[in-house]
């Protein structure tokens, strides 16, 4: 905006009102749905946990395969790493164990009262099912997806509220050394 005289001036969230900002988009963009998805049943037929928002969006890091094994080093569920154990190409109730532990680790519970049922999603999906059906071996049937309601668990949200909330009591700093935060998470020590 110009001011008198030609100058403009300028509005500058403080550090505060930034985190707050963000804690507010982290709380909205919280996933409210999972979802089990099964693969094209002919090519494997293996099934991937996706969490997602109340509008239908999903983040990369919210899509899980519950039927592969993960990349070395990485925590799996001993249960849910071998296509054979847990599904044979249908939505099993070891599809089902291994989300709720996929769910637990990243901070999410199942809504009071929730249980997983089957999503037909839209009526094309539903008919290329339907057309492969006598092509499938036993067992490769509907339900193709299922979803459940979630909520963030009270851990969950305290970390979202300790990233974005105000800056913890420091104890006393070395004369000439300063620390503020530089984003969530994150110091800047000078």
């Amino acid at each position: 905006m110009a001011a008198e005289g030609g100058e403009r001036s300028q509005v500058s969230a403080t550090m505060a009102e930034r985190l707050e900002r963000m804690r507010a988009g982290q709380l909205a963009a919280l996933p409210t749905v999972a979802e089990i998805r099964m693969a094209y049943p002919l090519a494997g037929g293996g099934a991937t946990l996706r969490l997602m928002t109340a509008e239908g969006s999903t983040a990369e890091r919210h899509m899980i395969p519950l039927t592969e094994r993960g990349a070395a080093g990485r925590e799996n569920d001993p249960a849910g790493i071998y296509l054979d154990t847990i599904t044979d190409g249908a939505n099993t109730e070891g599809l089902k164990i291994a989300a709720g532990w996929h769910l637990m680790r990243l901070g999410f519970n199942y809504a009071r009262g929730a249980a997983w049922t089957p999503y037909t999603g839209s009526a094309s999906i539903e008919a290329q099912w339907e057309e492969w059906a006598p092509m499938l071996p036993e067992g490769h049937r509907w339900p193709h997806t299922v979803r459940v309601a979630i909520t963030a668990t009270a851990e969950h949200l305290a970390y979202i509220d300790r990233a974005y909330g105000p800056a913890p009591e420091l104890p006393d700093l070395p004369a000439g050394v300063s620390a503020h935060p530089s984003s969530p998470r994150s110091w800047q020590i000078c």
